[in-house]
């Protein structure tokens, strides 16, 4: 499967680059796809990887900065090509919030906290983050 997901960080391209391949090569750094090998790299614009073998997905990826428009940032728009056992496993990654696709939303918008605040934003309610399988078990506010 082929998905395209992007997002704009208020950071120079040099430090973005930088932190986006430190958190892909830390297992620890709460990005879902982490970690990563890394195989092409033209720092600071592109970046090319293959999943580790420990990783939940198996595939490639490759993320690209660019300037974002009016002097916003930075975009980073991550390529990905993965396998997830045929329409079956697919449909259930899908339905369960756990596919390629929303996990590198999830690990978008993540790496986008880190940037901006120094930290992934936590709750008591949601200490290990937003996610997209969370809205799964949610309950209405009481």
């Amino acid at each position: 499967m082929h998905a395209r997901v992007s997002i704009t960080v208020a950071a120079a391209r040099d430090e973005a680059y930088r932190q986006w391949r430190d958190m892909l090569a830390d297992e620890q750094s709460g990005l879902r796809m982490a970690p990563v090998e890394i195989a092409d790299d033209e720092p600071p614009n592109r970046m090319g990887w293959a999943f580790a073998d420990d990783s939940p997905f198996s595939g490639t990826g490759v993320a690209v900065l660019a300037e974002a428009p009016g002097d916003q940032g930075v975009e980073l728009h991550l390529d990905l090509e993965w396998s997830e056992g045929g329409p079956v496993g697919s449909a259930v990654r899908k339905l369960t919030g756990t596919d390629a696709e929303q996990e590198a939303r999830d690990d978008l918008r993540r790496f986008k906290q880190v940037v901006e605040t120094g930290e992934i934003v936590r709750s008591q309610g949601t200490p290990e983050g937003h996610t997209a399988t969370r809205h799964l078990t949610q309950q209405p506010a009481q």
